[in-house]
Parts: C-alpha cells; sequence; structure tokens
C-alpha cells in the first residue's frame, strides 16, 4: 500500500516530490509516536503495542505505524489535490496552505476513526484504562489532528507537494484509483462488522471525510463531463 501511494502522488507531482513526502511523513510520524509512546500524552493517553509486534525502530515503534501514516496521509492529498496553495505568480499563500493542511490532517483523522478501533480489537496496541470510544481515549484523535498537520506542513512546503505535474491525471487513472480504495473501505467495514459487531466506526468514518471525498468525486464528474462535450 505504501508504494501504491507513493506511486499516486508521484503522479501527481512526480517522483522526486512524491519521494520527499514519503521521507518527512515516516520521520515525523515515527517521531510522533515515540513520543506518544513514551510521553503518554500526544495520543491522549497510556497505550503499549503487541509484544509479538516486530521491525521495531528506535523508540520501541513498529515499522508499519510509519508506513501506515504515509498511507493515510495519501488519501487526502489525491482528495484535495484541486485546492491551490499558490497564487498566479507561484508564491505560497499562507492561508490557503493552512486551510489545505487543516483539511488533510481531518481526513487522515477520520480514517483513523475506523482503523484505530480495529487496530484495538486485533490487539496490535492496548489503552490503558478505558476510552470513551471503542475502549479508545477521545483525545488521541485531536493527536492525529495534529501530527497530521504538521506531516502537511511540511509536505507542501519541504516535499514541494500542491505544485502539480505537467501530465494531467487521466479519467482512467481517477476511476481506477477510487475503485481500489471503495473496495478497500468495504472489507474495512466487513472486518469491523466481524471483530467490533459495529459497523459505526466505519460509517463515522465515512461521514467525516465526505466533504473531502465528496469534493474529489465532483472533479471526476466534471471532468467526464468535459472529455464527453469534446468528443460530441
Amino acid at each position: 500500500m505504501s508504494l501504491v501511494t507513493l506511486y499516486t502522488l508521484s503522479q501527481l507531482d512526480g517522483k522526486r516530490v512524491a519521494i520527499r513526502f514519503m521521507l518527512s511523513t515516516l520521520m515525523i510520524s515515527w517521531f510522533a509516536e515515540a513520543v506518544g509512546l513514551q510521553g503518554n500524552w500526544l495520543f491522549g493517553g497510556i497505550y503499549k503495542y503487541h509484544a509479538d509486534v516486530q521491525l521495531l525502530l528506535p523508540g520501541g515503534v513498529p515499522l508499519f505505524i510509519p508506513l501506515a501514516w504515509f498511507v493515510l496521509a495519501g488519501l487526502p492529498v489525491m482528495f484535495l489535490r484541486s485546492l491551490k496553495i499558490r497564487g498566479d505568480d507561484g508564491a505560497l499563500q499562507w492561508e490557503r496552505l493552512v486551510l489545505k493542511c487543516a483539511w488533510g490532517a481531518w481526513g487522515v483523522m477520520a480514517c483513523d476513526l475506523a482503523l484505530d478501533p480495529i487496530a484495538v480489537s486485533l490487539g496490535l496496541w492496548t489503552w490503558e484504562g478505558s476510552g470513551g470510544y471503542f475502549g479508545i481515549p477521545l483525545l488521541n484523535f485531536a493527536g492525529w489532528w495534529a501530527v497530521a498537520f504538521v506531516v502537511y506542513g511540511v509536505g507542501y512546503t519541504w516535499a514541494g507537494l500542491g505544485r502539480g505535474c505537467s501530465a494531467p491525471i487521466s479519467i482512467r487513472y481517477d476511476v481506477s484509483w477510487g475503485l481500489a480504495h471503495g473496495l478497500l473501505l468495504i472489507l474495512l467495514g466487513v472486518t469491523a462488522s466481524a471483530r467490533l459487531d459495529s459497523t459505526f466506526p466505519m460509517w463515522l468514518a465515512l461521514a467525516a471525510i465526505s466533504p473531502l471525498s465528496l469534493r474529489w468525486l465532483n472533479e471526476v464528474i466534471w471532468k467526464i463531463k468535459v472529455r464527453h462535450r469534446a468528443e460530441s
């Protein structure tokens, strides 16, 4: 999934930008998770990973965690690709940047509304005490939003996201990307129903991310209409 995300972002802004964004996301998320494990405050409480989870990075963070952060961070980038952060002269517009980072972070947090309960039910990590959302502290999601905001802040500045590559994304690519992620959502919904005996986390996540996904869907429909008019 990380490789697919890397390929997707390379189609938007080029390989170099995609690699820089991947590296910065891995570093920021690894540091944040290490702080969360050691400090017990960033994600709303004390948690620990299962002892059988291997390939640990310094700080006790499993390797798959930063990779998962990268996959999740790639989704809002695709959804919000037409939200410009630069003026006609190419200068960075800070108000637009903050808005786009905030919306992108919201999208990542929305995904975690579904993924975190499933991961806890699988025993990948556990929380000390009882949380208000399927055993998860509600402040956990504020931590996710804050870390994701930093990820996008670095991504849209240092990494160079948002400049756009020279070749436009084809409708075929948009449709195949949408179908692949739709299938993934169905699988997550089935898993949530089986593990939690509830589909509420999935529906909540879909509702939370709907402003982003509907924006993307509207763009796809607009591109199809434009293409149809050109052919006719």
